[in-house]
Order: C-alpha cells, then sequence, then structure tokens
C-alpha cells in the first residue's frame, strides 16, 4: 500500500491519503490513522516540490506534456527505516511480556512496537521511546486519545509505562 502525506498537511492535521492494491480511489486518512501506520512501518521518502496544476490545457497532449514535466519534479528519493531492529524487539518482548495496555494479555507475536513520542516528531527508535500493543490498542491509543507517559522505573523495567485515558469532552 501507498501512503501519501505532505509534511505541512500532517504538522496541521490534515492527514494523508492511502492506495490500497486493487483500488483505484485513494482513502482519505485522519492525521492519527497516519501517525499509527507510521509508527513502526519502513518508509520511502520522496521529496518534490509542488506543482503548478493550472498549467494543465484540457487536451490530451498538454495533459502528457504536463505529466512529462511532473517527472523531473522529483527532487531526491531515499529509504528510512523506523522498524525496531531485532536486538531491541527481544528486549521490548522481555520487558513487556504481551501488550502493555492494562489488563491486555495479547502474546507478544501479535504486537507492534510503538513509538510513544512520534517518529514524526522527533521520537526516536529506542527502549525508552517503545512499547509493546496490540493492534487493538495501538489504533486506541493513536486515534482514541489515550496518553503514554514513562513511570520513575528504568526504561528496562516491566512497568515503565503508564496509560491514562482521554479526558472526558465537556
Amino acid at each position: 500500500m501507498v501512503l501519501t502525506v505532505d509534511l505541512g498537511d500532517i504538522a496541521s492535521g490534515l492527514g494523508g491519503e492511502l492506495v490500497l492494491p486493487g483500488h483505484d480511489d485513494p482513502v482519505l486518512v485522519p492525521s492519527a490513522t497516519v501517525s499509527r501506520m507510521l509508527c513502526d512501518a519502513m518508509i520511502t521518502g520522496v521529496l518534490a516540490r509542488r506543482l503548478d496544476c493550472s498549467r494543465r490545457g484540457d487536451g490530451r497532449a498538454d495533459l502528457e506534456a504536463w505529466l512529462r514535466d511532473a517527472s523531473h519534479d522529483v527532487l531526491y528519493v531515499g529509504r528510512e527505516h523506523r522498524t525496531v531492529p531485532p536486538r531491541l524487539r527481544r528486549a521490548l518482548e522481555r520487558r513487556d511480556r504481551h501488550c502493555d495496555f492494562p489488563g491486555c494479555r495479547v502474546d507478544l507475536s501479535r504486537t507492534h512496537a510503538h513509538h510513544v513520542i512520534p517518529w514524526e516528531e522527533g521520537g526516536s527508535t529506542d527502549i525508552d521511546n517503545l512499547v509493546l500493543l496490540c493492534p487493538r490498542h495501538h489504533h486506541v491509543v493513536h486515534e482514541g486519545g489515550w496518553v503514554v507517559s514513562a513511570t520513575d522505573r528504568r526504561p528496562t523495567e516491566t512497568g515503565y509505562w503508564a496509560f491514562a485515558p482521554p479526558r472526558p469532552r465537556p
């Protein structure tokens, strides 16, 4: 699948577009979902300048010329890994033992490594910024407003993370 996110849009909370294999139309994705998807994903970054679409005319030749011009607007393509390396994953598994959300005991094999401080906000892929969550609770944390914060324990000790429910809306 391909998730397209404009950095300005994500910073202002607008989200991105998701293209699924076998589908022609992208799905609009809210910023909380973008953050959850980027939490433990392999990323290919593409830096491109924004195109002035008003240059297009109505004819096929104009469209083909516009597409040819657009192909030259990619300035940089790189690969960045946000996934947790195997050694760190083993340390997380030893510390968390299962989904770390309160009361959940989903097996380690079904958990995601969640960046508490999101990667796109400068969070690191270090044990003191990662917690194992099952897909359900990963969704709850990102899109349900739950807050994850460190306790006074060491990052390698079980119980390092505390979870707080979202504040009630007035």
